[in-house]
């Protein structure tokens, strides 16, 4: 019984191991995100712009490395001042920065499938 549970452990320590190296599938790959796209060499260090959530008749949010935060909030010891479309404004002092998302993220529109014109068809023509 102990062989057993010897060799079975044995064949789950590669399995273990692998799940360790699993990539987030939420994030952009490695080779769109540039120096220029989420992270700033100035005054924002290492923070990065994750995303930027909108919500009908609420304020706008930022996702950045990782946390939560709206307009007002300290950040790393500055102040969101602004949240954009694509992009956000940190402050400190009279320094700005801005943090852009990957370029690879694109604003996608939802429709409502409701407000769509119903099919238009021949019915009742009689030709």
């Amino acid at each position: 019984m102990k062989q057993r549970l010897l060799l079975i452990s044995i064949l789950c320590l590669p399995v273990l191991a692998m799940a360790q190296v699993l990539r987030d599938p939420t994030q952009p790959p490695a080779s769109v995100v540039s120096p220029q796209a989420g992270m700033s060499d100035g005054l924002a260090g290492d923070l990065r712009l994750d995303g930027i959530r909108r919500q009908s008749g609420k304020s706008p949010l930022a996702v950045i490395s990782g946390q939560l935060y709206k307009v007002g909030d300290q950040v790393a010891g500055r102040k969101l001042i602004r949240i954009g479309e694509s992009e956000i404004t940190l402050a400190n002092g009279d320094e700005r920065e801005v943090l852009r998302l990957a370029p690879a993220v694109d604003k996608i529109m939802k429709t409502n499938r409701s407000n769509r014109p119903a099919a238009r068809g021949n019915a009742g023509s009689g030709a």
